[in-house]
């Protein structure tokens, strides 16, 4: 099967370099213990091998399941590119379902999606979107009657419990993208409630290691130089007058491509490629009580200062107790201008606007008009003061051609 990709073409923006990191920082002071009795992480409570990348971690997933050419794979609609690849490489299937809109998986869909696939469905993929816990027992049900074997995808949840148990450990395996929680370059965690063959893998060069201490330096460096002033908070409001009237809006221009091949995000070289041991080292001394709890009050904060704005709704309206979120889920109205505008004040936002082409309703909405803000532990006060100014100027502000009628 070829699967079509829509991608948004913003080789002509100009966007600038984002104003805060999105990524967390080296700092001394979120050095501590790397376990939590309160923030529980099955990629901690378990000797898990830590490759390169969580990518590399699917596809050894989907290797130990033996899942290959003669097999399918079910993954959701709205996903990132890399959580397509490995299933490519391994030159299976892919089976797109369909999701509700809170993200959770349209289960009258999924037995839908496993009866039309041209190839026996092996595995299933369920993502926990931004840190926040699916619920796991009708997927897991539907996995068993089928006898389908459920990868938990935690690159979103590296922390975070499900009915007393840690996210990852439900699943037949589970995957985890350290480097989204920790001020490392990389890291893929691989984990499997039952004990697994050890894995060998290649270490990296000391090149690279040497430049990832480096990097981490800068950072420390970068973030203790970095402050916003009242004046820069001040001028936020002209230059954003600036920005709107320099750069009306964006047409969302998209291109298509279609193939059978894996992206450029996947290098197949790296699949038994270790982390490296610096990312390891980071891991393990990092405070996990801090770094949950300042990831938990950064989240609240944005949700809090959201909560009024209008022409945008935040995905999740409540944090429940023990989730550690990834990111800060905004849905905007009119991104062809906000989305536009934001970019072009530095504001660090993601967006999974590369999708496989799909039948789902909630994926084509979000593709575009869901935003993913930061809300990772090195974020300070400013920081989020400024991100939310930018947001009420974006949010409050009509574009030219709604104020001309």
């Amino acid at each position: 099967m070829t699967l079509t990709f829509r991608a948004y073409d913003a080789s002509r923006c100009g966007y600038p370099r984002n104003r805060i990191p999105v990524t967390p920082l080296l700092e001394l002071s979120a050095l501590g213990s790397p376990t939590s009795a309160r923030y529980r992480s099955a990629f901690n409570e378990a000797s898990a091998p830590v490759f390169a990348r969580g990518r590399y971690a699917l596809f050894h997933a989907l290797q130990r399941l033996g899942v290959g050419e003669a097999h399918c794979v079910m993954v959701p609609a709205y996903h990132c590119r890399t959580m397509i690849d490995p299933v490519v490489h391994a030159g299976a299937e892919v089976a797109l379902f369909t999701l509700n809109a809170d993200l959770s998986p349209d289960l009258a869909g999924l037995a839908s999606t496993a009866g039309s696939t041209a190839r026996p469905v092996k595995a299933l993929l369920l993502p926990h979107y931004f840190g926040f816990a699916q619920d796991i027992a009708p997927v897991a049900a539907f996995c068993r009657e089928r006898g389908i074997a459920l990868i938990e995808d935690c690159c979103h949840a590296y922390y975070g419990s499900w009915r007393g148990r840690p996210l990852g450990a439900w699943g037949d395996c589970a995957i985890a993208s350290p480097n989204k929680f920790f001020a490392c370059d990389d890291g893929g965690s691989f984990f499997a409630p039952d004990p697994q063959p050890s894995v060998r893998l290649r270490s990296p060069p000391l090149i690279d290691e040497l430049r990832a201490v480096y990097h981490s330096a800068e950072g420390l460096w970068t973030q203790r130089r970095r402050r916003f002033g009242v004046d820069e908070l001040r001028d936020l409001a002209p230059r954003f007058e600036r920005v709107r009237e320099q750069f009306p809006r964006w047409s969302g221009e998209t291109e298509e491509n279609a193939g059978r091949s894996v992206s450029h995000h996947y290098q197949s070289g790296l699949d038994a490629a270790s982390a490296l041991a610096w990312s390891r080292d980071v891991m393990h001394w990092s405070d996990a009580e801090k770094l949950c709890e300042l990831r938990r009050a950064n989240f609240s904060a944005l949700l809090a200062g959201v909560r009024e704005l209008p022409h945008c709704q935040p995905l999740f309206s409540v944090l429940p107790e023990g989730v550690v979120p990834y990111m800060f889920p905004l849905l905007i109205e009119q991104p062809e201008h906000r989305f536009h505008w934001l970019k072009h004040l530095g504001v660090p936002m993601y967006r999974w606007d590369e999708l496989a082409v799909s039948n789902c309703a909630t994926s084509n909405h979000y593709r575009l008009n869901l935003v993913h803000l930061p809300c990772h532990q090195s974020m300070r006060p400013d920081d989020l003061a400024w991100l939310l100014r930018a947001l009420a100027l974006a949010m409050n502000a009509r574009p030219a051609a709604e104020g001309a009628r």
